[in-house]
């Protein structure tokens, strides 16, 4: 990933300059909707922005809580928690593989000096990882399983839009040149009394400066 401080279109307009293809953009937009909650002229953008195909979902939540919102209904945001581990699932031939390799990598290991390490202080330090132990299945029992480590179990629930943080990231992604252009003339068209951010194709920002990517204070 490239972060560029300059416009998506002016980043578009350099790269395709040199290599005349159009490179995906991963486009985040960080913005404040409120002082204590988004306005309420927000919500029907929120719910616009997040049903479009190239929306990625928003990052937000609430003082110290941090969510990924990945859908609406309504009024409604629903919402997960990215902060969760799971244990990891080891099929018994990849953990055969793995021994394999972890026994060649100790025999490399002899040729280098030892270094003399506090075991007791390792096993304290790790006791608290033992809940996150791998977990050794053999190649027939892998779908008898509880799949849900693959996903996360938690259903975290859904929250009035007007409940949310005012300070958000929307994300979007857009794979071709054909997304990006249906999504800035989508946004620009809209008629909503009050949007989070707008799209301006002149280069200029909403003060008259031209967004150039080179600033001076």
């Amino acid at each position: 990933m490239i972060s560029s401080s300059l416009s998506p279109n002016q980043y578009q307009q350099q790269k395709h300059h040199k290599t005349n293809t159009f490179l995906p953009i991963f486009l985040l937009i960080p913005v404040r909707l409120g002082l204590q909650h988004p306005e309420r002229e927000y919500s029907l953008p929120i719910q616009y922005l997040l049903s479009l195909p190239f929306s990625v979902g928003i990052v937000g939540g609430k003082p110290n809580s941090s969510y990924w919102f990945y859908g609406c209904r309504e009024d409604y945001v629903y919402y997960k928690d990215p902060h969760q581990t799971q244990q990891t699932v080891v099929k018994e031939k990849e953990k055969e593989t793995k021994d394999n390799k972890d026994n060649k990598d100790k025999d490399k290991a002899l040729d280098i000096d030892i270094i003399s390490i506090d075991k007791d202080s390792i096993d304290s330090e790790n006791e608290d990882l033992d809940d996150l132990q791998p977990i050794y299945v053999d190649n027939l029992d892998v779908d008898k399983i509880q799949l849900n480590t693959y996903h996360e179990s938690a259903y975290h629930g859904k929250r009035l839009i007007i409940d949310m943080d005012p300070s958000m990231c929307f994300g979007f992604l857009f794979l071709n040149s054909k997304e990006w252009e249906t999504f800035k003339e989508q946004v620009k068209e809209l008629k909503f009394d009050r949007m989070p951010f707008s799209i301006q194709d002149d280069g200029k920002d909403s003060f008259g400066f031209r967004d150039d990517g080179n600033y001076q204070v």
